[in-house]
This record gives structure tokens, C-alpha cells and sequence, in this order.
């Protein structure tokens, strides 16, 4: 689903490899013939447009860790390729199998540093006395990892500590403690005032969670599914923007909530057109669950190109099977 230069925006059916048993098969011989020596298997479900990984019996923080290393350098290349080998099984295992030259280069220096840091890794659970690793933000910058800890202050309360995982210029892979911002009750206030008031004609809000650094959608009563296409459109902007900025502002609260107040006349613009066009394509928007006959939609992934999302649907065959349809929506350069 995406814009075209005249400024229209269209939706157009995409193909979904279904690869044979002979590739599947020779897929896996590869995967596990190039992790004989590791902690860890590294692979992917097409279907899901995800990558897995499955730690080896023993093994633990330290093959975790090399793991996601690992599959950060995957998605990279993945992001930034313009070929289409991260359409096919057999593209996406050669790019996993080659990214194991910068794990095996970069893991080193990479443990050096977290070792400096105070992390143990040598544990079954990542931490460093009571700290306890989260989940990681990928950056807007390519080349960095966002890593988050925290521990218990007690009454369901944490403090929170920030790292940048980054590679340099001179190739060298660096951990940088970064700081966070614990917004003040007059910020936290003035922020809840903006975002309902710009939200006072929308069937949702959409808001900011800076601890958990997601943002938070409410259906207002009553709403369906026009609101929540709206709110995925919205949301979606305001990520782009955030990926995009080179300043501080994403790291504020105050900062966030004035990318997603301005945020909102691109959505006004962006909306009739498209409500036009997945009407036209047997999209049903004034249900509860969004769906065009049987066809149910799919949780959405994030292209490798910024300014597109990639919607996947499915509706059920019978026996717990069932048949995909895939789309681009994208915005073109003339806007």
C-alpha cells in the first residue's frame, strides 16, 4: 500500500515465496552445518517474517548475547539490501550465514567492554548484581543497539539505566552508558492536557510510554476499526519521525508528545485516500475486526524502507492451515 508520485496513494497485491522441500532442506543442512560450533542456532520463519533463534542445551548468557548480536547484523542487511534475496528463504539463509564474519570479528572487543562494564555474562540470567537486561530498542542509527537494564526499588518501582552498544568509525564496537529522563509532574501534566485536547475528535488516543519506550494506543468507547486504522497511521508517522531525528527530542517526553501532536496533519491528509482505496480493494472498515470476507489481518511489519509498511493477510483453509495475501503500503517520491 503505497504513494505514487502523482500524490495518489494505491494498493497492490505482492507474491509470497512458498519455497520447496528441496530448498527448505538444504536450508536447514546449511543453518545447522555453519552453528556446529556454536550456542546457538540462528534461523528464520518466512511466514512470520521473523528471526528465531534456539540456544543449545547448557548454554547461556554469553551464547544469548552473541545470538542477538548476530541477528542485529542480520537485520541490518536485510534493512538497508535492495535486492530482493530477503524475499526468499534461500537469500535470507545466505545473508544470516555470511553475517557471521562481523559476530565472529566483533564478539572480542564486544565482551571486553561489556566484562569493563560490570556485566556478567559467564549467568543464565543477564545481569549485573540486581540489574536485570530488557529487551533492546533498536536505535535510529544503523550501527547501534539500545540496551536497557533495571532493578527493583521496591512497591512495583524500578531505577532504570540506559546503554548504547554502537560500532565506531574506526570499526572498534563501544558501550556507552546513556542518560534518562525521569519527566517532572508538571511535564507529565501538561503532556496528559496536550495529548487528550488534540485527541478530543478522534475515536482513540494515542499517547507515549517513555519507560517501556512504546507508543500506546486507547480505543475510545464504542470505536471499531476505522479508529484503529487511523491510530496504526498515526502511530506509524510518529515512529518514522522518531527514526529519523537526529536530535534529543525522542529522548523527552515533552519531546515525543510534540512529534505526535504534529504528526497528526499528515494523518488527516494521508486518510481519505487511503480509507478510498481499501474500500476499493474489499476492505471492510465499519466492522469491529478488520477483515474483507473471510480475509483476517495480520499484525503489520516494518519494512526495510522507511516510508512503507508491509501488511500481511490470512483467512483459514481448514485443518489449521490457511492462505496469505500481501501488501505494500508506501509512500512514493512525489510525496
Amino acid at each position: 500500500l503505497f504513494r505514487c508520485i502523482n500524490g495518489t496513494t494505491e494498493l497492490q497485491e505482492k507474491a509470497i515465496e512458498i519455497p520447496t522441500e528441496n530448498v527448505l532442506e538444504s536450508s536447514i543442512v546449511a543453518i545447522k552445518g555453519a552453528h556446529r560450533e556454536d550456542g546457538y542456532i540462528l534461523g528464520t520463519c518466512m511466514k512470520s517474517r521473523r528471526l528465531r533463534v534456539v540456544l543449545k542445551e547448557g548454554k547461556g548468557d554469553e551464547a544469548q548475547l552473541v545470538a542477538c548480536l548476530h541477528a542485529h547484523k542480520v537485520a541490518q542487511i536485510l534493512q538497508n539490501t535492495t535486492s530482493s534475496s530477503e524475499e526468499t528463504l534461500s537469500g535470507v539463509v545466505s545473508i544470516i550465514l555470511s553475517a557471521k564474519e562481523y559476530v565472529q570479528h566483533d564478539w572480542p572487543k564486544l565482551r571486553h567492554n561489556l566484562s569493563k562494564a560490570g556485566w556478567r555474562i559467564d549467568y543464565n540470567v543477564i545481569c549485573s548484581g540486581e540489574w536485570r537486561l530488557m529487551p533492546y530498542d533498536q536505535s535510529s542509527v544503523d550501527s547501534t543497539i539500545h540496551l536497557r537494564q533495571r532493578r527493583p526499588r521496591g512497591s512495583g518501582t524500578y531505577s532504570h539505566r540506559s546503554w548504547l552498544l554502537f560500532r565506531c568509525i574506526n570499526g572498534t564496537t563501544e558501550l556507552q552508558e546513556k542518560a534518562i529522563e525521569i519527566p517532572t509532574e508538571n511535564v507529565l501534566e501538561s503532556s496528559i492536557v496536550a495529548i487528550k485536547g488534540a485527541h478530543r475528535e478522534d475515536g482513540y488516543i494515542l499517547g507515549t510510554c517513555m519507560k517501556s519506550r512504546r507508543l500506546r494506543v486507547v480505543l475510545k468507547e464504542g470505536k471499531g476499526d476505522e479508529a484503529q486504522l487511523v491510530a496504526c497511521l498515526h502511530a506509524h508517522k510518529v515512529a518514522q519521525i522518531l527514526q529519523n531525528t537526529t536530535s534529543s527530542s525522542e529522548e523527552t517526553l515533552s519531546g515525543v508528545v510534540s512529534i505526535i501532536l504534529s504528526a497528526k496533519e499528515y494523518v488527516q491528509h494521508d486518510w481519505p485516500k487511503l480509507r478510498h482505496n481499501l474500500s476499493k480493494a474489499g476492505w471492510r472498515i465499519d466492522y469491529n475486526v478488520i477483515c474483507s470476507g473471510e480475509w483476517r489481518l495480520m499484525p503489520y511489519d516494518q519494512s526495510s524502507v522507511d516510508s512503507t509498511i508491509h501488511l500481511r493477510q490470512r483467512r483459514p483453509r481448514g485443518s489449521g492451515t490457511y492462505s496469505h495475501r500481501s501488501w505494500l503500503l508506501f509512500r512514493c517520491i512525489n510525496g
